[in-house]
This record gives C-alpha cells, structure tokens and sequence, in this order.
C-alpha cells in the first residue's frame, strides 16, 4: 500500500477542525436517544397490554359463568332458541354477497340468485370444519349475545376514548388517562359500541370450536379482544392495524385493491375480492385470534380504524366450566307472569 502524502494527512496544525472534539456528548445523546425512548415506551405498552390481559382472563371467567346458565336456559327466553345451541347460520357454500346480508342478521332474507355474477366471484372461504370459528359462528343468535353482553362489562375500561378513536395524534399521557374519571366515563360510553366491534366469544368442546352442547358437557369459552394501543412510537413496533389485524396477508390486499382503484375493471376488482376471500381462507390457520375476532357481532367497525390510523393487539384469554343442565322444567316455563293458581297448577 502506498504511504500517504505528509501534505495530505490531517495530524497537524494545519486542520483544527477535524481534531476539534467539542460535542460528542451531544452527539452521543443523539445516537442514544431514540433507541431508549423507543424501549421505554415499548415498556409502557407492555405493561398497558399485561394490564389488559388481567381484565380480559377475568372477562373469559364471567363469559363462562354466564355461558353455562344461558346455555340450558328455557328457550322462551332467549327468542325461542332452541337450549344449548348458539349459532344458526350456514356454514360453507355462501357466496360473498350472501355473507355480507347474512352479518345484518337473521331476519334480513338472504337472496340466492344474483343472474350469475356470483359466480364471478372466489367461492366461500369458511371451511366447515371445527378449527375455523367463522365456520362455526357465523350468525350469532339471542343466547350468544347474551354472553357476549356478560364479557363485556369487565372491558368497559379498556375501551379507547372518543378522543383516541378519532384522533391520529397520540401520546402517552392519554394513553396512561384510565386514572382521569372524565376519561373512564367516556370509555365506558364508547364501549357500548366498540366492544361489538372489538370483543369475540367462541365456544370450545374437545378442542374444536362447537355452538351446541350436551346438559353435561365441559364449556370452554374464549375471550378475544382487540386492545387499542394508544403510547406513541411503541404502537407501531408492537401492534397492528385494522387491516393487517383481519388480514395476515395485509400487504397482498393493499396491492390488489390499489389496483383495482388505480385501474377499475372486472379483472382488477374480482382480482381484489379474491385476494381478500383467499386471506379469509387461511386466517383460521396462520392467525387464529385475527379469525376469532371476525366472528364479533360487527366485526367489520373496526375497519373504520385505518381512516384514523389505531392500531391494535389481540388478546385472548379463556376459563372452563361444566355445563348445568340440570333436568327441571324451568320457572319461565311455568309462567312467572301469570296468575298464582296458575303457577301453583304448573307446580
């Protein structure tokens, strides 16, 4: 290697300012900085989604409480459904316009013909089996959401704020605002409508997800809920968005919708549906949280968040109990709002 010109080094007088060392300590800060504030507030995060997680295992134990009374319970009461089933619904062959009627409930009628368009379009992504909830829980009946109402109310407080659902700008003092009663007020109100949204109960037997049981079966109920991750920076290394939460696959669907947007045409948006029911299709095995979460009785709302930009984590949690279907003819049955002659002949 050849030496270096003595003219060209910089170890003289003749250079001061590549010598001068004055503010490495502030460059040092610079370097530093954003790595630990970054691990701080991932730290915050963290100890905001543990929290959750308490709340969320407490919800699965009163889901399960309520399941295994509402399950055997006099079908009188819950818009005669028959006892111990918990969804009705078709659970394989519907095309996609019958599904999105079909989530606006049972008593819109679902039409069958659509001249043929429908066959344009990928068929149904629910398999039918017992290891995809959508194939099982497809339309929620009056027992299901009363267990749902019952997980529900323990999460009240982890409900996002008005502010932070319509808000991009995030910080940490209103993501640590739980402690503010003006705040906790407002949660509670607004889960009233995200937690349709946002909270899924699915039922297990034998390991697979079920929606009828025996009188002496084991009920396993799962709580899954999508928490609002609200501490700036943190959010976006540890949760998702709306989209990516649904969807695995979130990336192969941007690509596809921007085209169908960029450049309409029959090609380019039945190639933006497939992709979206070939997502649908393998959620249930490469991320089953995301597929418990869209049997929520409005699952779809929580698409609304990619306008604001929240982001969210799945957390889940269960609790087993045996189920009580004792053999007795239950109180309603005998008519509580009758006469007591009547009640007392019923006895």
């Amino acid at each position: 290697m050849a030496a270096i010109p003595k003219d060209a080094r910089c170890d003289d007088d003749t250079s001061p300012l590549l010598r001068n060392e004055t503010g490495a300590a502030y460059t040092e800060m610079l370097v530093c900085f954003m790595p630990m504030f970054t691990l701080i507030t991932c730290l915050i995060q963290m100890a905001l989604m543990n929290v959750a997680h308490l709340i969320v295992a407490h919800s699965a134990v009163l889901a399960a409480r309520a399941a295994v009374v509402v399950l055997p319970d006099t079908a009188s009461c819950y818009s005669d459904n028959p006892p111990n089933q918990l969804a009705t619904g078709a659970t394989g062959d519907e095309n996609i316009v019958q599904t999105l009627i079909g989530g606006l409930g049972s008593s819109v009628p679902v039409p069958t013909d659509f001249g043929g368009l429908d066959r344009l379009i990928p068929g149904g992504s629910r398999s039918g089996s017992g290891n995809d909830p959508q194939s099982v829980f497809f339309q929620t009946n009056a027992r299901y959401m009363q267990v749902h109402s019952a997980a529900s109310m323990p999460l009240m407080g982890l409900s996002p704020t008005p502010l932070t659902l319509r808000s991009r700008q995030t910080t940490i003092s209103r993501a640590l605002s739980a402690n503010n009663a003006t705040a906790l007020l407002a949660r509670m109100a607004t889960s009233l409508l995200y937690n349709r949204a946002a909270l899924a109960v699915t039922f297990l037997k034998d390991g697979q997800y079920a929606n009828s049981f025996g009188d002496n079966d084991m009920v396993t109920v799962r709580v899954t809920y999508a928490f609002t991750c609200a501490v700036p920076l943190a959010r976006n290394v540890m949760c998702k968005d709306a989209l990516g939460m649904r969807y695995p696959s979130a990336a192969a669907i941007r690509d596809r919708v921007r085209d169908a947007i960029r450049t309409p045409s029959p090609d380019t948006i039945i190639g933006a549906i497939g992709a979206i029911r070939d997502a649908e299709r393998d959620v249930a095995e490469t991320d089953p949280g995301a597929a418990e979460l869209r049997t929520a009785p409005n699952s779809a709302g929580l698409l609304l968040g990619l306008i604001t930009g929240q982001r969210f984590a799945v957390i889940r949690a269960q609790a087993q109990l045996p189920n009580q279907g004792a053999p007795y003819t239950p109180r309603a049955e005998c008519g509580h709002r009758a006469t007591d002659s009547f009640q007392e002949e019923c006895r």
